[in-house]
């Protein structure tokens, strides 16, 4: 088994352990943020969930610039997290600070904390629960297969996270 091969597995095995234990959602989604980061080129990753009143807010960040990121983005109601809740598809951004026109409040904020942002969906049961924000400082691509594995690595912290 490769390097590559025993940190996949680690990583599945991680998010869905739970068997004879308490794991809480929290945990599972700092897990997922975890490994989102240490298996892409990516930088930063955060989880936003919504509030009793449908609203996103930060749930979990690997670093305080992601949280910064998710804090700006409930503030303005603007932001890849947002657009990726609101419509349920992938949100791919570039250069988060050249989203002027789009985001025109947002943007201005993000110049300082990333140039790239891919966010995820986060789905369970057919419904949206939330929103995986990946953050990149530097231009980097992410490939199918890194697609397929964020989406792979999400969608099993959130049927585990649900089920527990």
């Amino acid at each position: 088994m490769t390097t590559r091969e025993r940190r996949l597995t680690e990583a599945f095995v991680a998010l869905s352990d739970t068997l004879g234990k308490n794991v809480d959602a929290l945990v599972l989604l700092g897990r997922l943020v975890h490994h989102s980061v240490a298996l892409t080129h990516l930088d930063a990753a955060g989880v936003m969930l919504p509030n009793s009143r449908g609203s996103l807010r930060s749930a979990i960040t690997t670093e305080h610039a992601a949280e910064l990121t998710e804090i700006w983005q409930a503030e303005t109601k603007q932001g890849p997290c947002i657009g990726a809740f609101t419509t349920g598809a992938l949100v791919h951004v570039p250069d988060l600070g050249s989203q002027q026109d789009c985001w025109p409040d947002f943007a201005p904020l993000a110049r300082e904390s990333a140039t790239k942002a891919p966010t995820l969906p986060l789905h369970h049961s057919g419904q949206i629960i939330g929103a995986l924000n990946l953050l990149a400082r530097r231009p980097t691509d992410l490939t199918v297969a890194d697609n397929l594995l964020l989406r792979a690595l999400a969608d099993v912290a959130t049927t585990t996270a649900v089920l527990t």
